[in-house]
């Protein structure tokens, strides 16, 4: 009997030291492999430094810098054509900021400083002679940093891709290019775009343009920051799950996600796409409401068609934008699943009073299960598989690492709302996988059904939280069903700012759910934070949800003035 504990005893201990040794080995590796990160890392932003600092630019005066960086896309397009400044002037303008505020807060992916020159230089000698490429020519803009543009590095925030030099552009970037638009640089994003807060192993933290202890937001949040700077009256980025939406409410901004589908996702780096039942939209974030419409004017003409044949020939619509018809409006309340903080439940309220007044109707529309919409979300984007190819240590804030089997077991009979991750990304063979794709795709039916028997023209919806204290995005990101939730309807969608949170709006209701009490915690000291609302469309009726934003943003400024 001794001898064989001995012997049991023995087989543990070898079996102890071996998952040591392999617990050592695979720390040395993860150790080695942050070192190579970190190195990468710090000669990239070296490099970037110089690109921007390290050259003399010509001076621009103070007060038209200051003009120029306050001005909206209508504006700068007036002052071009009335020869107030040139394009050259307003690059200079932007790449002073750029400078000074953009990469001290880590917005910066990529920037080209001389090209960037020689073109705005080549289109004001073209305006001189009388020709003008387009409605955008001479507007120098950012873009995300995952869409392709000629001679720029895209890194979608992986260290990996330091030196991922682009020889073309994204076809999205190529019909701006046709309308003169000039695309100066690239704003960082979160690691493999997959998070509401700002933050990877290249660029590091991103910081909120105005709170630096806030997050700009995700993905799209380097782009919203450096509109919110006056680096550029107008950003392009993409939505899969609020990617444009958040920022755009988190800096005060207006924001467009149009229809998945009306403008190409033709790109030579490979992070335009999205899921069997999430496709990924096109859009903008600029200082105005106009300045998403003038985007849209832009990109939806009959270049986008002709150069890509799966994007239907819808050209720009100016008579269903301008229509003064009233509409039935819905807006969505706060739902039990996530109460709204009384900031973003009184935006609401504004919206649609606001839009009463000007005569439209008004009802009420009860929205899915927001939980089945969390559900079809993480199932689809946030397993984790998908990323460990790419050899890189991920960003400690991310939480899709919750399907391990460990993480999995430990939320058995946990009441807390976040236990449905070890159940949405458990869905890992084809057949489940299917399953879960046809209840995805009956939800959508099901809800846009209901809004046609309802006759509703547009639907106002809320956000559940403003800008973000750095670190927050693990325990809050299941509040942003509410903005999700178009993505599944592939819906247009844009934000409207309504206004700042007071005083006395500074608190959230805590429960024995731990996400509240990180809830409460964002709203302290948020007085001032922007506070914003969603208006949607049915699917294809871009030009109408721009009408109701433009409508909205109107009489909030009027109101505000």
């Amino acid at each position: 009997m001794h001898e064989w504990i001995e012997i049991l005893y023995s087989k543990l201990a070898f079996a102890a030291i071996g998952a040591f040794i392999t617990i050592l080995t695979i720390d040395g590796r993860n150790q080695q492999r942050k070192r190579r990160v970190r190195s990468k890392a710090k000669r990239r932003i070296k490099e970037l430094k110089w690109h921007i600092q390290g050259q003399l630019l010509p001076e621009v005066p103070k007060e038209l810098q200051v003009k120029i960086a306050s001005s909206t896309l209508s504006e700068l397009r007036e002052g071009l054509d009335k020869g107030d400044f040139t394009s050259e002037q307003i690059l200079l303008a932007y790449l002073k900021i750029l400078a000074k505020d953009a990469l001290i807060r880590n917005l910066i992916s990529d920037v080209k400083v001389e090209e960037a020159l020689k073109e705005a230089r080549t289109l004001d000698e073209e305006l001189k002679q009388g020709h003008k490429r387009g409605i955008l020519h001479g507007i120098p803009i950012v873009s995300k940093d995952n869409f392709s543009v000629k001679g720029m590095i895209n890194t979608c925030g992986w260290v990996k891709h330091y030196k991922n030099i682009q020889n073309e552009d994204a076809l999205h970037v190529e019909a701006l290019r046709s309308q003169g638009a000039i695309i100066y640089a690239l704003a960082a994003v979160p690691q493999g775009l997959k998070s509401y807060e700002l933050f990877n192993n290249f660029t590091k933290r991103g910081l909120h343009p105005q709170y630096i202890d806030r997050t700009p937001g995700g993905s799209s949040g380097g782009v919203a920051a450096l509109v919110s700077l006056g680096c550029s009256a107008l950003g392009i980025g993409d939505d899969l799950v609020g990617s444009i939406r958040v920022p755009a409410s988190f800096c005060g901004l207006a924001g467009f996600r149009a229809t998945p589908k009306r403008i190409s996702a033709v790109s030579p780096f490979g992070y335009t796409v999205g899921f069997p039942c999430l496709n990924v939209s096109f859009g903008a974030i600029g200082k105005v409401v106009d300045d998403c419409v003038v985007y849209m004017e832009a990109i939806c003409d009959k270049y986008m068609h002709q150069r890509d044949l799966s994007i239907p020939p819808l050209p720009w619509n100016e008579e269903k934008y301008r229509d003064q018809r009233k509409l039935k409006i819905g807006y969505i309340d706060s739902d039990e699943y996530w109460p709204l903080p009384a900031c973003m439940a009184r935006a609401v309220e504004v919206a649609k009073e606001t839009l009463r007044k000007l005569g439209h109707e008004i009802v009420k529309i009860q929205p899915p299960s927001l939980e089945d919409v969390n559900f079809s979300i993480i199932a689809q984007t946030m397993n984790s598989r998908r990323y460990s190819y790419w050899n890189e240590p991920e960003c400690e804030l991310f939480v899709d690492n919750l399907d391990n089997p460990l993480k999995a077991s430990c939320s058995f009979g946990i009441k807390d709302k976040y236990s449905i991750y070890s159940d949405a990304t458990s869905v890992t063979n084809s057949y489940e996988f299917v399953k879960h794709l046809k209840k995805t795709t009956q939800l959508r039916n099901d809800f846009l059904k209901k809004w046609a028997d309802l006759e509703i023209d547009a639907i106002i919806a809320p956000y559940p939280v403003p800008a973000m204290i750095h670190g927050s995005n693990q325990k809050l990101e299941l509040g942003f069903a509410y903005v999700t939730l178009f993505s599944i309807l592939e819906c247009p969608v844009g934000n409207v700012p309504i206004g700042i949170i007071s005083e006395d709006e500074q608190s959230y209701p805590e429960t024995e759910e731990s996400w509240t009490k990180v809830m409460n915690t964002n709203m302290q000291k948020s007085k001032g934070l922007p506070i914003c609302v969603q208006i949607a469309a049915s699917p294809y009726q871009d030009e109408l949800c721009l009408n109701v934003m433009s409508q909205l943003e109107a009489n909030i400024r009027e109101k505000l003035d």
